[in-house]
């Protein structure tokens, strides 16, 4: 095996040591992407429910349910009845104008299910004929007839509970859909608290990692990154230790003024009284050369400490580290 002094391997100025590398994690913005598709695919799926429940009432005649149909339940056309004066009327149509004389001046408008009682009528203007009715609350005045009813009898329960429904129906689907603006918000927010919290954990996880590593300073910087690559999780940075201490050990016998061009054959001219981990030293060296030459080398992490070891009571013999 050649025993040349290696020259490409010593890193170039302050070299930092390599931070292991972690797979790849997830990127935030592709996780809201895929919670928003699933809200998508949950929606959807709602969707051809409510479809499947509105073909199945068709089905079974859905005008039953219809709220014209719910209010001619207790309620009758004014046409129907022979004197509506003192009568309770209501609102059947989603709204009414309210005038201040019959075909006249708009002064407000009454919604459906707005009951009053019958004054006076009826007037008939341009075809239209038009009751007075004195409201519960709300405008007075003169409506026209196709826009109210005669209440005939009280409201059954099960018509009240749909009517109540229907009444609230509008503002609930804003409410709805102010809730799903809110839960994706949520979903968002809590997306983004989590990942913080992950790249807390991470910090502290390897803050802790690099205390539990006690490295003593030393007088020489580069053993000091030697033992840091050593106590790395990569492999890569377990060779890189090996190789930087060989490059400290061909510094070690620089000083020394040995003969010869390579670290083998300085460490050949020593004589063994004046350097007592000379077998150290080569067995050391000879590990650096597997690495840097055999590309099918196999060094594990406890290898590397024992290699690394060797080093270390070559450098403290002379002072070195």
């Amino acid at each position: 095996m050649a025993d040349d002094k290696p020259k490409d391997d010593k890193p170039k100025g302050d070299a930092k040591p390599k931070v292991e590398e972690k797979p790849p994690e997830k990127d935030f913005g592709i996780q809201i992407v895929e919670v928003l598709f699933m809200l998508f695919v949950v929606v959807t799926l709602l969707g051809g429910v409510l479809a499947s429940a509105t073909n199945f009432l068709s089905g079974i005649n859905i005008k039953t349910f219809s709220i014209e149909h719910l209010m001619s339940t207790y309620t009758r056309p004014f046409s129907s009845v022979l004197n509506p004066i003192g009568e309770t009327a209501t609102v059947t149509s989603s709204k009414t104008t309210v005038y201040d004389e019959a075909g006249g001046k708009a002064v407000g408008t009454q919604k459906r299910f707005a009951k009053g009682k019958v004054t006076k009528g009826p007037v008939e203007i341009g075809g239209v004929k038009y009751w007075y009715v004195d409201f519960e609350s709300g405008p007075d005045g003169w409506v026209a007839q196709g826009d109210v009813a005669i209440v005939k009898s009280e409201a059954s329960p099960f018509v009240k509970v749909a009517l109540w429904f229907y009444k609230i129906s509008t503002w609930l689907r804003y409410v709805l859909w102010f809730l799903i603006v809110i839960l994706v918000f949520m979903i968002v927010y809590i997306l983004y608290e989590l990942a913080r919290v992950r790249k807390n954990m991470r910090m502290k996880l390897n803050q802790v990692n690099d205390e539990s590593i006690s490295i003593p300073l030393s007088i020489n910087k580069n053993w000091d990154r030697v033992l840091l690559h050593v106590e790395s999780y990569n492999e890569s940075e377990w060779r890189l230790a090996v190789i930087e201490a060989d490059i400290m050990l061909a510094e070690l016998l620089d000083t020394m003024n040995l003969a010869g061009d390579s670290i083998g054959d300085k460490l050949k001219g020593v004589e063994k009284s004046d350097f007592n981990t000379l077998d150290l030293a080569w067995e050391a060296h000879k590990i650096r050369n597997q690495i840097a030459h055999d590309p099918s080398f196999v060094l594990t992490q406890r290898e590397a400490r024992r290699v690394v070891a060797l080093y270390e009571s070559v450098f403290k013999e002379f002072s070195f580290v």
